[in-house]
């Protein structure tokens, strides 16, 4: 035991604690912020001692003694009133308030507490245990949170509205007249209409913490580095300057001039020591003391009521804000936003983006409702869905009976810089392109026959094929559909046999180009390659190597498979050197085919 004995039973008034629980609860407050509690810094270390003073408050014993009545602390603080006032994560707060406590009074034994060793030991670890079983209420409440935040986050509406509303007029007024008038009158209305709406503009700029703007300083904003057409702000004192440094405050210059004038005609005329001023705080209350962080969300809720916004406004639902708006629109500055609001970016992930989950939901429903009501509807987009997104390839299209082809297509695509690593992986198959072709022959007979397949059954019949499998979906979903391609080309021509015509680096051009149609609209493989197109000026291999290697050059989106256009062609061919010889010597349908 230690300390002194307080006498049971004695009556304290808890509005008006005795001096011997406010020196100890003095002392409870020194000991946080020193090395054996970690150096809690000092506004946490007050939010611990004033939660114990709370929990003491509820208990309604008015002695220290009653803190450690662990069936006190259960019965009338959790169950009776936190249970009924706290959210989940409050009470795990509170608890964890009372294990520092604990841990004060087993290293420090101050007087006054009369305590056995044991049983605060005891305490403490059941005060833990406690905390853990509030563990799924926590989370479920972090899910209804989110759920709240989902109608209420602000859009970029609400910040045009306010941006054209009369309160921001009516600053920018006032802001306009002192840049001229440095005798006007300063009202306490005047000074809290300019302070929120300055606050308000910084946040919605950069979407930091309420902690940020409210511990920024003179000296810190006197400090500001020109960053091209900006003014950037280093504040130290924030949440997460341990891992992240200073945070940005990142003003335009027109904002940079707005707080000038605000510093040199209003701020100044405010009660405060001239000594310090420019270690103060930046922004001030009417009676010249600090802004907390609650208070800085207070002031930005004001100025947007006075606005006329509905619904709620913090720097938090901001900043969950910026972010669902930032993942939604542009995804590539998640990096560079996450720098600028002093977090990480799997923070942002698991916190702040509130809507991807109900549009991931509504895409998997759509698509849930289309196969299990209407199947065959689906398996039909399904399989449009994959052409056009997984466009047949040429190997896939040249595999098997046809690899003479294949070995052109090959030799004519090397001949290019430009295509090479394209085609490369025409040479790559595994194992060998019979065993690939047998099996697909044998794997997928009826589908080939009746012409029809889709994605999903390719997944799944490839999944028992130890050769198909290797190959992957796609690849096997176009040598499937290459089959009757091309079956249906060798029908058209009266043989199944390859053509005894001696194959011109036309045919292989025109081989390369998988698009149908002649406009920019077509989105869609061609299944059938047309004819070339004979005119007077044509002859049966005209084209030199010379002239294959030009249209590569100037063509390499539609040869890889692009949408055709004629007035496309006929322009690159006009603009190029080499080109306009072979627009004057061939006409466009001829390089189309």
């Amino acid at each position: 035991m230690s300390g002194d004995v307080v006498p049971p039973g004695s009556s304290v008034d808890t509005d008006e604690p005795s001096s011997v629980v406010l020196e100890t609860l003095q002392q409870f407050e020194d000991w946080l912020v020193y090395p054996d509690c970690e150096k809690k810094d000092a506004k946490t270390a007050k939010q611990h001692v004033a939660q114990v003073k709370k929990v003491l408050s509820v208990l309604g014993e008015g002695t220290l003694q009653s803190l450690l009545d662990r069936k006190l602390v259960r019965d009338v603080f959790l169950r009776q009133y936190a249970e009924k006032k706290y959210h989940p994560a409050t009470i795990k707060s509170y608890l964890m308030s009372l294990q520092h406590y604990c841990s004060f009074l087993l290293e420090e034994k101050p007087s006054g507490v009369e305590f056995e060793k044991d049983d605060v030991i005891s305490l403490r670890e059941k005060l833990k245990n406690w905390s853990t079983s509030y563990k799924h209420d926590t989370t479920r409440r972090r899910w209804e949170k989110m759920e709240e935040d989902v109608s209420a986050l602000i859009t970029p509406d609400k910040v045009n509205d306010f941006g054209r509303s009369q309160a921001v007029q009516d600053a920018v007024i006032i802001l306009g007249e002192l840049s001229g008038a440095h005798h006007a009158e300063i009202t306490q209305a005047k000074y809290t209409l300019v302070r929120d709406y300055l606050i308000a503009q910084i946040m919605i700029d950069n979407a930091n913490r309420a902690g940020v703007v409210a511990y920024m300083t003179v000296q810190e904003f006197q400090r500001a580095k020109s960053e091209d057409d900006r003014h950037v702000v280093r504040v130290l004192q924030h949440k997460t300057v341990d891992t992240h440094g200073p945070a940005q405050i990142v003003l335009t210059n027109h904002l940079y001039n707005h707080l000038k004038i605000f510093l040199r005609e209003m701020r100044s005329k405010l009660p405060v020591n001239e000594c310090t001023e420019s270690h103060d705080k930046f922004f001030l209350s009417w009676g010249g003391n600090n802004m907390e962080s609650s208070q800085m969300s207070r002031a930005l809720s004001s100025i947007f009521q006075k606005a006329g916004i509905d619904g709620p406004v913090t720097h938090t639902l901001y900043r969950k804000s910026a972010v669902s708006e930032c993942h939604q629109n542009r995804k590539d500055i998640s990096g560079n936003l996450a720098d600028l609001m002093a977090h990480r970016e799997t923070t942002a992930e698991k916190y702040y983006r509130v809507l991807d989950k109900s549009k991931s939901s509504v895409k998997a429903s759509q698509i849930l409702h289309g196969m299990m009501r209407n199947p065959q509807k689906s398996e039909e987009e399904s399989s449009k869905h994959e052409i056009k997104e997984l466009a047949p390839t040429a190997e896939g299209a040249e595999v098997g009976n046809e690899k003479t082809e294949e070995g052109r297509i090959k030799e004519l695509a090397l001949s290019s810089k430009g295509v090479e690593e394209n085609e490369e992986s025409l040479s790559v198959v595994s194992p060998t392109s019979d065993q690939v072709a047998n099996a697909i022959k044998e794997l997928f007979r009826s589908e080939i026959n009746e012409q029809k397949i889709s994605m999903a059954s390719i997944r799944e019949k490839i999944q028992s094929n130890p050769i198909l499998v290797k190959e992957g979906a796609k690849k096997v979903y176009d040598k499937v559909w290459a089959q009757w391609r091309f079956s249906t080309q060798k029908t058209r021509r009266g043989t199944v046999l390859l053509p005894s015509q001696k194959d011109t680096v036309t045919d292989r051009v025109s081989r390369m180009f998988n698009t149908s149609g002649d406009g920019e609209d077509s989105d869609h493989s061609s299944v059938i390659l047309s004819p070339t197109v004979t005119t007077t000026k044509s002859k049966p291999g005209l084209f030199s190597s010379a002239q294959v290697k030009t249209l590569i050059r100037l063509f390499p989106d539609m040869i890889k498979g692009s949408p055709i256009s004629k007035p496309v062609i006929a322009k690159r061919l006009q603009n190029d050197s080499e080109g306009g010889k072979l627009f004057t010597d061939f006409t466009v349908e001829q390089v189309v085919n």
